[in-house]
């Protein structure tokens, strides 16, 4: 089963070429893509943007592009290219005001929906009426939050959002059905340094990971564990990137304090953990991970230096190679 991304800034399209997006040295949201699955790279394209934070990118049902930054006034914009269409669109304020950088998933329904914190430790979302349809007013889901939401989605559309709260516990709240109110904040327990990551496995159980005050990875299977986090060690910082592999087994990559990253496997669905492996890099921000179009994945980072690099597996579960850079320079 290949890994699904929300709101990354590395993107599949619809023939498994990647496009890539960043924030540049000179303010505007840039673009590298492939012109074919696993190719060289070209870019980067400026597209404006004025972004204070990285960009996120989802790929709608009928292959479009739908672009998402917080501009330096703490705004949301939004720009879009049709899947045939060599050119993105005009920038298009989304309002709100917010403080980290937007959430977006692809609802079942093709309609997207939005999810933030806002300045005063709230999370805050929009979403579309309907596919490619009006933007909903903001609504004010509540929370004493700090730091990125992680937003779940199971088959039947309901939606699960993690958050760290103020004093560094993850708190959820969910949908009971597709569409309706939001349940209050429930606390999961824990002692987090840095923003959750989730993602769903097969059985529509989340699977909940954080990075402790300890250095250690944690993880939480939701519902399930009797609300219990599992240490994995590791001695790493900051947010997870997670590859849903196959028959349901996770890979969990994670950087050090010193910028190397680590990665830890399942060996088998819902059961132990590999020791960790050490892959090497400088990174200066958290990873991304994506699927290619044979299943093996690549990570994405920027470098200490502003570089954006890339590694690569040679195969599903195989090899991994050597850091490289991917086209030129961006800001971490």
């Amino acid at each position: 089963m290949r890994p699904t991304v929300f709101g990354s800034p590395v993107i599949p399209g619809a023939d498994g070429a990647l496009s890539a997006f960043g924030s540049s040295t000179i303010g505007e949201v840039v673009t590298a893509w492939q012109v074919a699955p696993d190719a060289d790279w070209v870019g980067w394209l400026g597209l404006g943007g004025e972004p204070a934070g990285k960009p996120v990118v989802v790929r709608e049902p009928d292959g479009a592009l739908s672009l998402f930054v917080r501009d330096t006034e703490d705004r949301i914009a939004t720009a879009s290219r049709p899947r045939d269409g060599a050119k993105w669109g005009e920038w298009k304020p989304l309002g709100g005001t917010v403080a980290e950088d937007p959430v977006v998933v692809v609802r079942p329904d093709g309609a997207l929906a939005l999810f933030a914190v806002s300045r005063d430790g709230k999370l805050v979302t929009t979403a579309q009426a309907g596919r490619d349809g009006d933007w909903t007013e903001w609504d004010d889901l509540g929370g004493d939050l700090a730091g990125r939401p992680a937003v779940a989605l199971r088959p039947d559309g309901t939606a699960s959002v993690f958050a760290r709260n103020a004093d560094g516990e993850i708190a959820v709240t969910e949908q009971g059905t597709a569409g309706a109110g939001w349940s209050p904040w429930q606390g999961l327990g824990g002692s987090m340094s840095a923003d959750p990551a989730v993602t769903t496995l097969p059985d529509g159980t989340i699977a909940l990971f954080a990075v402790g005050n300890d250095e250690q990875l944690y993880v939480m299977s939701h519902p399930g564990q009797g609300g219990q986090w599992t240490g994995l060690g590791g001695d790493v910082a900051g947010t997870p990137a997670l590859a849903l592999g196959r028959e349901g087994r996770i890979t969990a990559l994670v950087r050090t304090e010193g910028g190397a990253l680590r990665a830890t496997e399942q060996q088998v669905a819902h059961a132990g953990w590999s020791a960790w492996s050490d892959l090497g890099g400088e990174l200066a921000g958290d990873p991304i991970v994506v699927s290619r179009a044979n299943g093996a994945c690549t990570v994405f980072g920027v470098a200490e230096d502003g570089d954006m690099v890339v590694l690569e597996q040679d195969e599903p579960d195989g090899q991994w190679g050597s850091w490289r850079e991917l086209v030129d320079s961006l800001k971490a």
